[in-house]
């Protein structure tokens, strides 16, 4: 956390850490930057056997395939989203606007 591996690293091993997918996602975007100097990242999970690192791998595949899936979910229907919040916010002031 906290550090800006941006331009100078192609390549993350590390294990699998305890942390929210939120966490993860920064951590593997601070090593995707704008400025990188490489144009292509790798992103290397080490996992030994029989551990509770893989036990806690195996949770991050699933909260990650949530989140993917509500990601995906997010695009293909955020446009409803955003039209009801409008025509919700549009029915408020418009009231407001009628009673005062």
């Amino acid at each position: 956390r906290g550090y800006n591996f941006g331009r100078h690293y192609r390549r993350m091993v590390l294990p699998p850490l305890p942390s929210s997918v939120a966490t993860r996602v920064q951590l593997f975007g601070r090593l995707t930057r704008m400025d990188q100097e490489f144009s292509e990242v790798t992103y290397v999970t080490v996992v030994p056997k029989r551990t509770i690192l893989e036990l806690l791998h195996d949770r991050h595949a699933t909260d990650d395939a949530v989140q993917a899936s509500i990601d995906q979910l997010g695009r293909r229907f955020g446009h409803l989203a955003e039209a009801m919040l409008g025509a919700t916010a549009c029915a408020t002031s418009c009231a407001s606007a009628a009673a005062g």
